[in-house]
């Protein structure tokens, strides 16, 4: 992003250079290594030079002049950082920040309640199938130990491709350290959309039948990379600003195309991370291309409604002609024997033909046209944006506490993004803004109620296996009701 087109003042630019120079020496100078340090002495005797050419007003324009300096710096402090929330659980680091920068917390971020009871003492593949695995107890390394365990246990990645476990395990580690310190959009949700997938694959042979292992695998990587590099900013905010990833993908899907761009970066980084070379057949590096950037573009919110009402028509149409090739007599009677086929030859063939003139007239051209494929890529892909969706908006599926951690988490982040709009005058979001328990509880409840849902109901109705998440939802939603009800009870009688 050039700074010229955030239109900073030159005293606004020089603050902010000059804060970001204060927290690397009070939070990060002491932690970092002699290469790093080194780096971070060439930077700052730049800094002292556009401290001295602005304070002597040597140069005209610095802003215009040393914008993409301080975008440089401001990318060096994230690294190292993120390479220090390595060993962290991002809960915890990015508490640290906060309390480290004196920003302002939100009241819910005080009722996160973890069960450390609940944590693995050792790697259980029969706790990473539970859809409430409680990833917020684990360190980021932990969690990129525990990924790679969970790839291992598949075998798919060494199955497609001649990609090694210590390939497997340096993806993973560079995916991670290209997820910010911040309150949810960071490696620990990222995570949790991997591992929701994951159950969904291994708890539901119905879905798993519809889905080659490497078209899952290829999802797979995109639940992983969904959100890379993502500083806790929505699309509107990076519209508003102008903001120059909104310039690149003309308004549309600005972060979600950024977050497919950025994993093609790493995986394409150096020859170790490589997975295209990997590949080598052509055909199936393209499927992993087109599976990726429809998954992670799929994870916009602007394209829920569209993508929903298109299952709800798809799924439909799926069920229909399904039911009606089991109420079909010419599958009923296919297994009858010789001599009842004899017999009854003739009665059989009036009524067959019949119920199937009957029965034909309800499934149209659309009905076929609509219903999924199992047998097409494209309708596989689609059922791999869908899940993959799904998964990424998924918190209320979780148990109450674990959901409402969540919950907490990405309320903290859309209240920044309404104080950041505030700071540089822009529309403030007025839905963002945090403004008591109450509203927050109303809100859980529309987001549920219209969005979650929805689309796990047709999930859940095509694939029977699942429809545990519409029903930890529908839970969900009683919970929040009672809640809303008690602190009603008590507003009413303080």
């Amino acid at each position: 992003m050039s700074y010229n087109v955030m239109k900073l003042t030159t005293e606004q630019f020089l603050n902010k250079l000059t804060q970001e120079v204060q927290f690397i020496e009070n939070h990060l100078l002491n932690r970092l290594d002699n290469e790093n340090k080194e780096k971070y002495n060439y930077y700052y005797n730049i800094y002292k030079k556009i401290q001295k050419e602005i304070n002597e007003k040597i140069v005209e324009n610095p802003v215009e002049i040393y914008g993409q300096f301080l975008k440089t710096f401001k990318k060096f402090k994230r690294q190292q950082d993120n390479i220090i929330k390595f060993n962290e659980r991002d809960i915890d680091s990015f508490r640290k920040r906060y309390e480290n920068t004196q920003k302002p917390l939100i009241p819910l971020i005080h009722d996160i309640k973890m069960n450390v009871l609940e944590r693995m003492t050792k790697f259980d593949i029969n706790q990473l199938k539970s859809h409430n695995f409680q990833m917020h107890l684990y360190t980021n390394k932990e969690l990129c130990d525990i990924t790679f365990k969970m790839m291992e246990y598949q075998g798919i990645y060494k199955d497609q491709s001649s990609y090694t476990a210590e390939q497997m395990k340096l993806l993973i580690k560079n995916l991670c350290l290209n997820y910010n310190v911040i309150p949810y959009h960071n490696w620990t949700h990222a995570f949790s959309v991997f591992q929701m997938l994951f159950c969904c694959y291994e708890n539901s042979p119905s879905w798993r039948d519809y889905i080659l292992p490497f078209e899952f695998f290829c999802a797979q990587i995109a639940a992983l990379g969904h959100d890379l590099n993502h500083k806790g900013l929505g699309n509107l905010y990076k519209v508003k600003r102008n903001a120059q990833c909104s310039i690149n993908y003309c308004e549309l899907g600005v972060l979600e195309n950024m977050h497919a761009s950025k994993l093609f970066q790493i995986l394409q980084s150096n020859n170790e991370l490589n997975y295209f070379t990997a590949l080598k057949d052509q055909n199936k590096i393209q499927q992993f291309k087109r599976i990726i950037v429809s998954c992670i573009t799929s994870t916009d919110m602007q394209k829920h409604s569209k993508l929903t009402a298109k299952l709800k028509r798809r799924i439909q149409a799926s069920i229909k002609i399904k039911n009606f090739k089991q109420r079909s007599p010419i599958s009923n009677h296919q297994d009858d024997n010789q001599q009842d086929s004899n017999t009854n030859s003739s009665e059989n063939f009036q009524i067959t033909s019949q119920d199937e003139e009957d029965n034909s007239q309800k499934i149209t051209d659309l009905d076929k046209f609509s219903a999924i494929n199992k047998e097409n890529f494209e309708d596989r892909r689609f059922l791999l944006n869908i899940i993959l969706h799904a998964c990424d908006i998924g918190n209320p599926c979780l148990e109450y506490n674990n959901y409402m951690n969540w919950s907490y988490l990405i309320t903290q982040e859309f209240s920044d993004q309404t104080q950041k709009e505030e700071q540089y005058n822009l529309p403030v979001t007025g839905f963002l803004i945090y403004k008591d328990k109450l509203t927050f509880l109303n809100g859980q409840t529309f987001f549920c109620k219209a969005m979650v849902l929805p689309i796990w109901q047709e999930i859940g109705d095509f694939f029977h296996e699942l429809k545990i998440y519409p029903q930890s939802i529908e839970n969900n939603l009683k919970e929040l009701e009672n809640r809303k009800n008690k602190m009603k009870q008590q507003i009413q009688s303080a």
